[in-house]
């Protein structure tokens, strides 16, 4: 989805409508749909004047605002989709569209419960101002890492449960007893 979302970018597109019914799975691959009301550099929208389009639980504050929207919103959109699929929910609370787009404008989101290391991904994603959100290359970059540790702790974990199986405890207990019977 980043790599849509950049490759869209870098034509000065704007899809700001990033929810997670956007995100098609194909066999193991996101995939971004529906640039339905995505906007071409400075072209007006399709919408009538005053009129904000997208879904309330993810559109950035900034576009709620209607101010001008840039890379930042889409980003805010994937944040809040990450979220939803992390957490289960939406990042905000509320009783209703209006409620939610209140809620996007001034309150913090619900603090992640089960994003583990993503939290603070999520978290800096999610922030008002639009120039505060990490772009998309530092976004890459955080995941990237967080990806890396994950491989390197799952490998070790791996490398953990094979030495924990009695075949090969005794491999290395046996391994351990040669190696002091050659120093000796």
């Amino acid at each position: 989805v980043l790599d849509t979302l950049e490759a869209a970018h870098r034509e000065g597109i704007i899809h700001r409508d990033i929810k997670p019914s956007n995100v098609l799975i194909d066999g193991d691959r996101p995939r971004l749909a529906d640039f339905g009301i995505a906007r071409l550099g400075d072209e007006s929208t399709l919408t009538a004047t005053g009129v904000v389009m997208g879904t309330p639980a993810y559109i950035a504050p900034e576009y709620a605002r209607g101010d001008e929207v840039g890379p930042a919103a889409d980003l805010y959109g994937l944040g809040a989709t990450l979220y939803y699929a992390v957490e289960g929910v939406p990042p905000f609370r509320s009783s209703g569209s209006m409620a939610t787009v209140v809620a996007a404008l001034n309150e913090a989101p619900r603090a992640p419960e089960r994003a583990g290391a993503l939290a603070d991904v999520l978290t800096d994603l999610l922030v008002k101002d639009p120039t505060d959100r990490p772009d998309a290359a530092a976004l890459r970059g955080r995941v990237e890492a967080l990806l890396e540790d994950e491989r390197r702790r799952e490998g070790l974990a791996g490398r953990m449960r094979a030495l924990a199986t009695p075949g090969a405890a005794n491999e290395v207990a046996g391994r351990l007893l040669r190696a002091s019977a050659e120093r000796e």
